[in-house]
């Protein structure tokens, strides 16, 4: 069982996520639907460190638990990656909202979205703990550090889009996207991960510093313009960070088990 670690844990992932969003996409509208959807997300965003945790349990893999163990309590990394970890993600989306201004794309900052960090926190602590705390690490023992992040980056996407029988109501542009973000997006938390030597912290905190950027301008969700510079914005970070580092993601050498 401990060579299927990973396919245990991508089908138990995808396995209890994918019917807690097909339930929210055949509620109703109005505020019900808007609370149904913080529940959901907060659950769907806790499945992957389930599945870790249901591998771990079955594989009894101690050496991993600790592994694991360490990497959520890791946070001594140095200060220049929690600056990089807090400022790179409303970097990128200072970015984008400038760059779509000339396509006649004008969205107002809504400072009081940010009053749900803690929220976003929480839930974003769920994916990292499962995608990077378990998968990615997983993944870095058969392959670099940039094969490994798209590799999860497409997974990662796929996930997010939700059960196939609600893809068409997405459209190709929107699925595009996603799927466009989620990989390079991956590939940027990939770079932090490997630097601090495994740190979920400082992954987490990217994670929500990228959401709640998000969550700050409302509106970029409907927006396809703001999707598609954004997607080509964090591509270009990506570029950068592999052509600044290699497909290593860092210029020293990491430690045998992240």
């Amino acid at each position: 069982m401990k060579r299927n670690q990973l396919i245990i844990f991508f089908a138990l992932t995808f396995a209890m996520a994918w019917p807690l969003q097909a339930a929210f996409v055949t509620r109703g509208g109005g505020l019900t639907q808007q609370a149904m959807l913080l529940v959901v997300l907060s659950l769907v965003s806790w499945t992957p460190a389930v599945a870790a945790l249901i591998v771990l349990i079955l594989t009894r893999d101690r050496e991993e638990r600790r592994a694991i163990g360490r990497r959520i309590t890791m946070w001594r990394v140095g200060g220049r990656w929690y600056g990089y970890a807090l400022s790179l993600p409303p970097l990128v989306w200072l970015v984008t909202i400038t760059a779509a201004r000339p396509f006649g794309v004008h969205l107002a900052f809504q400072p009081a979205f940010l009053a749900i960090l803690p929220g976003i926190l929480v839930s974003n602590f769920g994916e990292e703990v499962g995608w990077r705390g378990f998968a990615l690490s997983h993944l870095l023992r058969r392959t670099n550090a940039l094969y490994a992040a798209l590799g999860l980056g497409l997974i990662w996407g796929v996930w997010h889009l939700g059960p196939p029988t609600v893809w068409s109501s997405l459209g190709a542009g929107l699925i595009a996207t996603q799927v466009g973000t989620l990989t390079a997006l991956s590939v940027i938390l990939a770079w932090i991960f490997v630097n601090t030597g495994g740190s979920l912290v400082l992954a987490t905190l990217l994670h929500a510093a990228f959401d709640t950027s998000a969550f700050a301008f409302p509106a970029a969700a409907s927006s396809g313009t703001i999707r598609i510079i954004l997607t080509l914005v964090l591509c270009l970070v990506a570029v950068g960070l592999t052509a600044r580092d290699g497909v290593k993601l860092s210029r020293t050498a990491p430690a045998k088990r992240l």
